[in-house]
C-alpha cells in the first residue's frame, strides 16, 4: 500500500484579501445626521471614522486614556472574544493625535458618560500568562442600556446595521471606519503616509497600501492643479504667455 502524506490532502485555498471599502465624505455626512436612539453609539462611530481605531479598542478606550489638554488617546487594550487583552504588537499600544472631527465627538460624549463610577476588569496582559485588575471608566456606552460594548459584534449586529439601513447608506462595516481613516486621508494627496501608518498602528506603510488605504475620487481636490503648483508649471506657463504677447 502507497502511504499518503495527509497534508497533500488539504485543499489548497487562496485567501482573497477584502478590498478597502471606504465611505465618503457624503456618506459619513448622512450617516451622522440620520436621527436615532443611539446617539452615544453614534458618537463612537463618529470618533472611528476620524482615529481609524479598531472596534475592539474603541469600545476599550476609558476616559483615562484621553488627553483633551494634549489632543491625544491612548490605545492600551482590545475586547477579544469576551477579554479585555493587552496588544502583542508594540505599534498596537500607542498615542493618536486627534483630528477636530475626534476631539468634537469626545467634548460631545463627555456630557454622557464622564462622571459615572469607574468598574473593575482584568485585563490579560502581553505574555498571556497574567491577568491584572484595572479600574476603568469606558469613554463609550450603549446609549439604550449605558453599559460598555461588550463586543464588536453587538455594535454592529445590534447598532451600525439598522443605522445604516436608517441612513440609506449601503452596507460596510464597522471597521470599515478603519478604512475610511486610512482613504480619506490619501485622498487629500498631502498627508503624509508615514503619518497615517503610524496614526493606525503601522510600522511602515505597507499594510497601508495592502490594506487599507483607497483613493477617493469624489472626496479628492484636483490633482493636476495640485501638481502644476507643486512643479511650478502654472508659473511658468504664465511667464511665457506674457513673454510670447
Amino acid at each position: 500500500m502507497v502511504k499518503v502524506n495527509p497534508v497533500t490532502l488539504i485543499e489548497n485555498r487562496k485567501v482573497l484579501k477584502q478590498a478597502p471599502d471606504p465611505f465618503t465624505i457624503a456618506k459619513i455626512d448622512r450617516i451622522l445626521a440620520t436621527k436615532t436612539r443611539r446617539p452615544q453609539d453614534l458618537l463612537m462611530m463618529k470618533f472611528a471614522f476620524w482615529t481609524g481605531v479598531r472596534v475592539c479598542k474603541l469600545i476599550s478606550i476609558g476616559w483615562d486614556d484621553i488627553d483633551l489638554d494634549r489632543g491625544i488617546v491612548r490605545i492600551k487594550k482590545a475586547h477579544v472574544k469576551g477579554y479585555y487583552k493587552v496588544p502583542k504588537t508594540r505599534g498596537s499600544v500607542r498615542e493618536i493625535e486627534l483630528l477636530q472631527p475626534a476631539i468634537e465627538a469626545i467634548k460631545e460624549q463627555k456630557v454622557n458618560s464622564y462622571i459615572i463610577p469607574a468598574i473593575e476588569i482584568r485585563v490579560i496582559q502581553e505574555s498571556t500568562r497574567t491577568v491584572d485588575t484595572e479600574l476603568w471608566r469606558p469613554a463609550w456606552r450603549n446609549s439604550l442600556y449605558g453599559n460598555a460594548h461588550n463586543s464588536d459584534g453587538a455594535v454592529r449586529d445590534r447598532f451600525w446595521k439598522h443605522h445604516l439601513v436608517l441612513s440609506k447608506v449601503r452596507y460596510s462595516g464597522p471597521n470599515h471606519a478603519r478604512h475610511t481613516f486610512a482613504s480619506q486621508l490619501l485622498s487629500t494627496g498631502m498627508i503624509s503616509k508615514d503619518w497615517t501608518a503610524q496614526q493606525m498602528g503601522h510600522t511602515n506603510t505597507k499594510m497601508l497600501d495592502d490594506h487599507y488605504a483607497k483613493w477617493i475620487p469624489e472626496d479628492a481636490p484636483p490633482m493636476a492643479d495640485m501638481v502644476n503648483k507643486i512643479m511650478g508649471f502654472l508659473s511658468r506657463g504664465h511667464s511665457q504667455k506674457r513673454h510670447v504677447q
